[in-house]
């Protein structure tokens, strides 16, 4: 058989095929773990084995060449699934915000909560002021279009309740000097 199997009889070839296929297929299946991935692994050993037939007219031969075709491709297809897995890895490595991001949020979110507690506390055009400027995020024509009164009254609206915020927070030693101004649009844009 190994013989007309090199000399291209086909009859010979499905002979090779009926011998060694689920055997191959098991084989590569105890590595690789995938029956579809199995299967196209013994089907690649064989055709390869067809394309090269002339160099293979002993049964050990044959036998020899499919064992090693199959081991080398099941390596190779872990290889792959690993570097697949971490590229994957990687990305949601990358994804994932690190622990000092999170808390970094978290306390932002907490301290932006006091800080609209405190606003709460302005007196009432202070805070409409403050509210429309860093929460809704709208220029002072806009605001003073919204109130009906004059940009410069807004601009000094501002400033009295970032002055007010300021006092309330440094007396409860939640924020330094380091300056509210810069700090509120920055937490509020965020929430």
């Amino acid at each position: 058989m190994a013989e007309r199997f090199s000399g291209g009889d086909e009859r010979a070839m499905e002979a090779v095929f009926k011998l060694f296929y689920f055997r191959l297929y098991y084989y590569a299946k105890g590595i690789v773990q995938h029956s579809a991935e199995a299967e196209d692994i013994a089907m690649t050993a064989l055709g390869k084995l067809w394309r090269r037939r002339k160099s293979y007219s002993t049964p050990a031969l044959i036998e020899g060449f499919l064992r090693l075709t199959v081991r080398n491709a099941c390596i190779n297809y872990l290889e792959h699934q690993q570097v697949k897995a971490r590229k994957q890895d990687a990305v949601l490595r990358a994804a994932m915000p690190s622990d000092n991001y999170l808390e970094n949020r978290y306390i932002q979110a907490e301290l932006a909560q006091l800080i609209y507690r405190e606003m709460e506390n302005l007196p009432d055009r202070c805070r409409e002021v403050v509210k429309h400027y860093f929460i809704h995020e709208r220029s002072h024509a806009e605001i003073a279009r919204l109130m009906n009164i004059e940009e410069k009254t807004v601009r000094n609206q501002k400033a009295r309740a970032i002055e007010l915020l300021r006092t309330a927070l440094l007396r409860k030693s939640l924020l330094t000097l380091s300056g509210l101004a810069a700090l509120l649009p920055a937490l509020f844009k965020h929430l």
